[in-house]
């Protein structure tokens, strides 16, 4: 059994660090320190149990199993929580505050373990209230499930939590919520609340953890595993407990382990899906029940196809996959009084709107989510088109328990993948994300803070050591060394481990980072023994490193200090595409990006993922709005920066591109998941481009800026490109420019001298008149076009885009007429679809001819 009195073996930091501790981070966040956890070592097979070992849970005094914190006020001394003996806790309002804030984050327990809450408030100088919400790691948003109200003096609070949650539809069986009370008063005096909380205990069944299998296992069946629990947190046994499970209209009887308290049934027979499990125990006359899931897949794991240069389950080959990651944050504006609320779909309640560029976004987080709404959302993903999610952007203690997996974590994470794969979609997952390369950034605020702070994890030092830039060597030096130091490697290895051992077998998952963007911060040395330990028990699914390409050949200038060694995982990455660079014009600029992910060392032309950011915030944003302001999600450049963004990745190759926090423009993915769904990608052969570019280095920004130039004018043109460096040859096999075979198979342009514009040979130009001739399509002025052909030149997918005008570095679309030209396809039978991207609607069809004009008149849309 393991609990924190071994997980987390208490580590004295030094005074230093006591005083970061106290005044620089937002919230000694902890852990429920009663939390146990049995997995193989202890019994249980395959699976992993996790409950409170004790009766009462309190989370006050100094008996508390969870930390208190204080908002703190540094003008005039911050607000306190203290210790008041073994079972009570005194909230103080410092002077010159007409509010304090107490809180405990994060807390996580057995819901039907623990359901019911009391709160004694004995003595209090001004009104208090207490709340009982759910709110993500930034504060910002959440749902509230109990508020008392203002109140006077003492009183006494109970609380049916479990009534309250279940009648919210929360159904899983450990629950994660946030504690505040609030002191409010005459801020021209001190005051002070004496309160205590807790959690009033019940026997309960706990059930391991949801179960995700293969076909092929349960053919020899698998174990379905579960503890009965008194009221003082001890397992019960013997003959006193009959502990049955009803699954798929079967009773499976389960019995104890020796006399471990740990009962077991095996199940076998089951068919591909998901199947709900009711437990029920006769415990001393008494019936208790629990439930948890089932999923049995049909074996098949993402894998990548080299050949083919695309993602491939057994024999399918998948196409193009686009999405979304799936957390949702405030991300605010300033809102005034007058402000319009627009309702919109997915997760974002409301948008309130105070001009095209201004408003404020409500949202609420998965982790706040009840099952039922995370399937409408993940339901409202797949009729946009998506067919594949990011999991990423969470705090670490949504998942990492130090040392072991959050249960409630884990259930919800259980639940998402159930609800892709009832949908056929898939997720990339960041096992952690971002925040382990950034944990003593003082605006961080972790549920598992404390028992890191124990570890010695050393918060706060960014500040303390004036690091002003945290990608500096100094911090990334230290903070390497942090997460690689034996007291802080054991419990995260306990984590990666038993996170494998629930999520290996789970087909939905398209692949895995071991820490998202922290990846390239924490560099090789770190995330290489992360990698180590995932592939000690999954063997199944991709490893990728992210944030380890961006316009380089081997690795990431911007992060050149962290990496002494080469990341292990070779073959998958995932890189960044920016909106825009200075006055780089947007599409052209990430249409260069994607082209150089293509190219990079790392792994073969074609292979990886690859993001983007259409932040909607001033603080992120990658691109500027009218009047410098960023692009609201509401505007037009947001929608355009999307669209480019998703059709420039289907076209140059990318088998899968997903956004970064996308809100109002889910519909975008809709055609291109469509097209992609047409097309046969078993057979579909990629026509290589006929003209190369020749990089020799990118150093400074008139080396990108050529290449944007570049891009730019052969997307008018319509001529496709691809990138070669120097030192490399160009690629053999593909077809020669001249039918007696004469010429080399590519034209070339050396890209060290200086920029040239294309013309073709016949008018004194580089550009060889037959690539012009050989072209599939052209588009008249004021449009440009990205396009993929296959070998057989039988199929065709352009992307046509007003490219008319620029505002700053985005797309201005002015009226243009468009006229399309397609021709020099090689097949007769083939049919001409043209689909109005503004419009979501087709606006020409007809069979195709040797030469097909269309003319669509005057227009600003794109197709």
């Amino acid at each position: 059994m393991k609990d924190f009195n071994t997980l987390h073996k208490f580590h004295t930091p030094d005074p230093l660090h006591l005083r970061q501790c106290v005044h620089q981070s937002e919230g000694p966040a902890t852990y429920n320190r009663a939390m146990v956890w049995l997995d193989e070592d202890d019994g249980v097979e395959e699976g992993i149990i996790a409950y409170s070992h004790c009766g009462e849970l309190s989370l006050t005094g100094l008996s508390a199993a969870a930390s208190w914190d204080a908002t703190e006020q540094r003008l005039s001394g911050p607000n306190r929580v203290e210790a008041v003996g073994g079972t009570k806790s005194r909230l103080v309002r410092v002077k010159g505050q007409d509010q304090a804030t107490g809180h405990v984050r994060d807390f996580e327990f057995i819901l039907d373990q623990h359901p019911a809450l009391k709160v004694d408030v004995e003595e209090s100088t001004d009104e208090w209230e207490f709340e009982v919400a759910m709110r993500s790691h930034r504060n910002l948003e959440g749902r509230t499930f109990y508020r008392s109200g203002r109140r006077s003096g003492p009183a006494s609070l109970q609380v049916d939590l479990k009534q309250i949650l279940r009648d919210r539809g929360y159904t899983t069986t450990a629950i994660r919520l946030d504690f505040f009370m609030y002191l409010h008063g005459n801020p021209e005096a001190e005051g002070s609340v004496l309160f205590s909380i807790h959690l009033s205990p019940s026997a309960a069944v706990v059930p391991q953890l949801p179960i995700i299998r293969t076909r092929d296992q349960v053919l020899s069946s698998i174990p379905l595993q579960a503890v009965v629990v008194d009221e003082h947190g001890e397992r019960l046994g013997g003959e006193s407990v009959r502990l049955v499970a009803q699954l798929g209209g079967r009773t499976f009887p389960l019995s104890e382990k020796g006399r471990s308290g740990i009962f077991s049934c095996r199940i076998r027979g089951l068919q591909v899906g998901d199947f709900p499990v009711q437990l029920e125990a006769s415990v001393a006359g008494s019936l208790l029940t629990a439930s948890t899931f089932i999923m049995i897949n049909d074996g098949r794991f993402v894998c990548f196809d080299p050949l083919r240069r695309r993602y491939r389950r057994g024999d399918d080959v998948l196409g193009y996959l686009s999405g979304n990651t799936v957390w949702t944050m405030n991300m605010p504006y300033g809102v005034s009084p007058e402000a319009k609320r627009v309702p919109i779909h997915g997760t974002v309640e409301y948008v309130e709107k105070t001009s095209d560029t201004e408003g404020v976004i409500i949202g609420i987080p998965w982790n706040a989510m009840t099952p039922t709404e995370i399937g409408e959302w993940i339901d409202y993903y797949a009729r946009c088109g998506m067919r594949a999610v990011k999991l990423a952007n969470w705090p670490p203690s949504l998942i990492d328990a130090v040392g072991a997996v959050s249960p409630y974590g884990a259930e919800l994470f259980a639940i998402i993948l159930r609800e892709l794969e009832r949908r056929g979609m898939l997720a990339h997952v960041d096992i952690l994300h971002d925040t382990p390369g950034r944990l003593a950034w003082p605006e961080h605020i972790i549920g598992t803070w404390t028992q890191y702070a124990e570890r010695g994890f050393p918060f706060g030092t960014r500040k303390s050591l004036e690091m002003v830039d945290y990608n500096s060597h100094r911090y990334t030096s230290m903070l390497r060394d942090t997460w690689c130091s034996p007291e802080v490697m054991q419990v995260v290895k306990g984590f990666y481990r038993q996170f494998t051992m629930l999520f290996k077998d789970a087909t939905t998952i398209l692949g895995l980072t071991t820490n998202g963007e922290g990846d390239g911060e924490l560099g090789p040395r770190y995330v290489n023994q992360m990698c180590d330990v995932v592939r000690e028990r999954d063997r199944n699914h991709m490893l990728t490193v992210d944030r380890s390409t961006h316009l380089a050949r081997d690795r990431t200038p911007f992060f050149d200090c962290n990496w002494t060694e080469p990341f292990k995982p070779q073959h998958h990455r995932i890189g960044g595409v920016a909106h825009s660079y200075k006055e780089a014009p947007s599409d052209a600029f990430m249409a260069v990006q994607v082209r150089f992910f293509s190219l990079h060392r790392a792994g073969v032309y074609g292979e990886g993922d690859c993001f983007t950011h259409p932040y909607p915030t001033r603080e992120a944003a990658s691109g500027w709005a009218p009047g410098g302001k960023s692009a609201a999600p509401w505007s037009e450049e947001y929608r355009l920066l999307v669209r480019d963004a998703i059709w420039i990745s289907f076209v140059e190759g990318l088998p899968f591109y997903y956004n970064w926090n996308e809100i109002l423009t889910e519909d975008e993915h809709l055609f291109p998941t469509l097209i992609s769904d047409a097309i046969d990608w078993k057979s579909f052969e990629p026509e290589g481009p006929p003209l190369f570019i020749r990089v020799h280095a990118l150093i400074e920004d008139e080396d990108l800026f050529k290449l944007v130039r570049y891009e730019q004018a052969f997307s008018r043109l319509a001529i496709r490109t691809g990138y070669v460096w120097d030192e490399d040859p160009l690629p053999t096999g593909q077809r020669w420019l001249t039918p007696d075979r004469q010429d080399p198979p590519f034209a070339e342009i050396d890209c060290n001298g200086a920029y040239t514009e294309p013309r073709r040979k016949s008018e004194g130009g580089a550009i060889p008149d037959v690539i012009f001739e050989m072209r599939p399509i052209t588009v008249s002025l004021g449009y440009s076009t990205n396009y993929v052909l296959n070998r057989g030149r039988n199929v065709l997918v352009a992307y046509i885009r007003n490219s008319a005008d620029y505002i700053a570095t985005h797309r201005k679309r002015k009226i243009e007429e468009l006229k399309v030209t397609i021709r020099k396809l090689q097949d007769a039978r083939m049919f001409l679809v043209i689909i109005d991207l503004d419009e979501k609607k087709i606006v020409h069809e007809q069979e195709f001819v040797e030469q097909t004009e269309v003319e669509l008149g005057k227009t600003d849309h794109d197709f």
